[in-house]
């Protein structure tokens, strides 16, 4: 089944990509939107059947196979319906059902990945019985929002065209059922988050592990989803919403990665270094602007012409300077506020190897390996033990 999947994956993204050529060339931004919802189907796809494969009856498995399913043919149809607009006046075979085809059938994929994974995420189940209403809740949610929107009376986004199976209905019942509809939705995510919460504040510390790798990505792309709310246009707009979805091309990564339980336990490090070059990041290129926009300033009361270029070849230079010290700084003021207890072994640990250089007496030296064992790993008790030299 999951190789099955996979294979229809493929042959509708290879259709996409052919229907995209056929339509005209693509400008950089279009290509890298349709190569990263290739990696997304695609990892979803791969992610959704070694969990399967695995775990049989883990549901979020299902879940990503449908998901991509859901995805490749919405990528497919759009680009389907697109060339015989453009290129053939609608008179491609199957235009207006495929429009009408692609003007619903993201819907039951994106609620379920929004809605269902996090519900179910990392054992495939609710975190308790009193949850299963709330799943029961959002399946029917899902079914009536997606044949609302299959049924909607009106002309087909896409194409213009009326919609060959919209039921028409009474505009004071539609405002109603869109009211109800929107009320039912954030009620049914703010369970879903309420549910994660739960699981996270009552599971084992192996669960709250797995939780945080899905959060680590889900968060990202929720920050800069609201991000790109604010800035939307321009090459800026552009990066935050190619940041988004790669965002969401991880999330499936690392949801297997919590799952499968491979490399579980690194995801502290992961976050402690995305932090890291994130701030990194944004001090750089601070430093960057601030830099050029003063030194341009200052150069132009001294000499014409070049300024410009001369402050941006010093501004440049200063920011390689400063990015090793600035790199340490920021690793070890993270290490400090996200990982104290890390952070302080290691300091326990450096001292006790700067301490050892200079002893030779074994006594001092087992007192004071003790003692930093103590410290540094907070044991209930420890002891050592030394090998006679006959032995």
């Amino acid at each position: 089944m999951s190789r099955a999947v996979l294979v229809v994956d493929l042959v509708l993204l290879a259709g996409a990509f052919v229907l995209g050529a056929i339509d005209g060339p693509l400008d950089p931004f279009t290509l890298a939107f349709q190569l990263l919802f290739s990696i997304i189907v695609l990892g979803l796809s791969i992610i959704g059947s070694l969990i399967v494969a695995k775990q049989p009856d883990n549901r979020v498995g299902w879940l990503f196979l449908a998901a991509s399913v859901g995805i490749a043919i919405s990528t497919a149809s759009f680009n389907y319906v697109t060339l015989s607009l453009h290129r053939f006046a609608l008179a491609l075979p199957g235009t207006v059902f495929i429009a009408w085809l692609s003007s619903w059938i993201m819907i039951p994929t994106l609620i379920s990945m929004v809605i269902l994974v996090p519900l179910l995420f990392p054992t495939g189940h609710v975190p308790s019985p009193r949850w299963r209403p709330v799943a029961i809740f959002a399946l029917v949610g899902i079914c009536v929002t997606t044949i609302g929107s299959a049924l909607v009376a009106g002309p087909l986004d896409s194409i213009g065209v009326d919609n060959p199976f919209g039921v028409p209905v009474s505009h004071p019942l539609v405002d109603i059922l869109g009211a109800l509809d929107v009320i039912s939705g954030i009620l049914i995510f703010t369970l879903t988050a309420l549910s994660v919460v739960s699981r996270y504040r009552h599971g084992s510390e192996l669960e709250r592990l797995q939780l945080r790798w899905f959060a680590f990505p889900a968060v990202a792309g929720i920050v800069l989803l609201g991000l790109s709310s604010v800035v939307y246009i321009g090459p800026l707009g552009d990066a935050v919403w190619i940041g988004m979805l790669i965002c969401l091309a991880l999330l499936p990564i690392a949801i297997g990665i919590a799952i499968l339980r491979h490399r579980l336990f690194d995801i502290d490090l992961v976050i402690k270094r995305t932090i890291s070059y994130a701030v990194l990041s944004v001090l750089l290129i601070g430093l960057e602007v601030a830099g050029i926009l003063v030194l341009e300033q200052l150069l132009t009361l001294v000499i014409e012409g070049q300024s410009q270029a001369l402050a941006i070849a010093l501004s440049t230079l200063a920011v390689a300077t400063l990015f090793q010290p600035a790199r340490r700084r920021i690793q070890r003021w993270v290490d400090r506020r996200f990982d104290r207890n890390r952070y302080d072994a290691a300091r326990v640990v450096a001292g006790f190897s700067a301490r050892l250089r200079d002893s030779i007496d074994l006594e001092a030296v087992r007192a004071e390996l003790t003692a930093t064992a103590i410290t540094a790993l907070r044991p209930s008790s420890a002891e050592i033990w030394l090998r006679r030299p006959d032995d």
